[in-house]
């Protein structure tokens, strides 16, 4: 039970074990296939997510403004004084927009069973010298080309792939992994949307000219961050096709040799087991949450918000009969709070 080196035809005159190269083209290939029909998903919701938290933005517009006006001269009009107007108010955005799918693929596969049209015999599982990993060449000195096992096959074959998909992000080899970013398009992914919009006041903006009637307020605010949910779309990889032992001419007792395992026999092989796998296989089962267990998957999502706010009292004579005050926002931005998307293997 290992992770073997399986072998390829080598000019269509010799065999060889596969490259790093040839391992990755085949790891892409088994990702894109899951990418396509993956086990466990996310969606982007209106509300009411199910592993998302209640995330707030928050960011700070104006107290309400105060108006005094009087009748004409030679009555006097006043200001309403700094204690008695109101300090800026706290808006609060709520977002909870990320929903998991857990799809059951019906498979139950053990250790010692396989998968597909080769459950009830042998089936064509790729194969290794027998020798090379284990160090002992055989009884009569040399390698022998031996069938992987089925633990054997999952080692070398989905537990990379599980892996990749667990720690990568945009890389083809992660296909059908989600994560968070803050850019508005990424090759060979999907934009599922935005799952939260942080904001800021823009203090700048805040103008004593534009200071309102009575009880009216200024909200002058830009987009610091959209957090955008993705989806790795992998690539449909050119790849090669192992060598497995060929039981269709003679049966299991009598194989006929080596051959390739056919493009049709790889998909119907690799494409539901890495789906069963990763919806409920030992070590490989995968879930995503908030500020869980797991790997932080692309970007923490930040709320940023001004702090030690005091209120920037503001004056204004709108007429000879119209005094007008506000107290707009001041204070330092700062991160005030943080979420992280993390997927979890068990």
């Amino acid at each position: 039970m290992a992770v073997r080196l399986p072998l390829l035809t080598q000019d269509d005159e010799a065999i060889k074990e596969w490259s790093n190269a040839d391992r990755d083209q085949v790891h892409k290939r088994i990702a894109y296939c899951y990418a396509n029909d993956p086990s466990v998903y996310l969606s982007v919701v209106a509300n009411n997510g199910d592993i998302s938290p209640a995330m707030s933005d928050t960011r700070y517009k104006s107290g309400a403004a105060s108006q005094n006006v009087t009748g004409v001269w030679p009555e006097v009009t006043s200001y309403t004084e700094e204690p008695d107007t109101e300090e800026p108010q706290l808006i609060t955005i709520t977002y909870d927009k990320v929903s998991q799918t857990r799809s059951n693929p019906g498979l139950s596969w053990g250790q010692t069973s396989y998968p597909g049209a080769y459950e009830t015999g042998p089936g064509p599982k790729p194969v290794y010298y027998e020798g090379r990993t284990t160090g002992n060449p055989g009884t009569n000195g040399g390698y022998s080309i031996r069938e992987m096992s089925f633990q054997d096959v999952l080692d070398t074959f989905i537990d990379p792939v599980v892996n990749n998909i667990l720690t990568l992000t945009t890389d083809p080899l992660a296909g059908g992994t989600h994560f968070i970013s803050t850019a508005t398009s990424i090759a060979g992914c999907t934009d599922l949307g935005v799952i939260f919009t942080d904001t800021k006041a823009t203090v700048a903006d805040y103008d004593a000219t534009l200071i309102g009637e009575d009880g009216t307020y200024q909200d002058h605010n830009e987009v610091v961050n959209n957090f955008r949910l993705y989806k790795n779309n992998g690539v449909e990889e050119t790849y090669r096709l192992p060598l497995v032992i060929d039981y269709t001419s003679n049966g299991v007792n009598a194989p006929a040799g080596l051959r390739e395992m056919t493009q049709a026999e790889f998909i119907a092989f690799f494409c539901p087991l890495i789906k069963q796998q990763i919806y409920n296989g030992t070590g490989n089962t995968l879930n995503y949450n908030f500020d869980g267990d797991g790997t932080t998957k692309g970007s923490a999502i930040t709320n940023t918000a001004l702090t030690s706010v005091t209120g920037n009292y503001q004056t204004y004579e709108a007429s000879a009969d119209d005094y007008r005050s506000q107290e707009f926002p001041n204070g330092t931005l700062q991160t005030i709070e943080t979420w992280r998307l993390k997927l979890n293997r068990t």
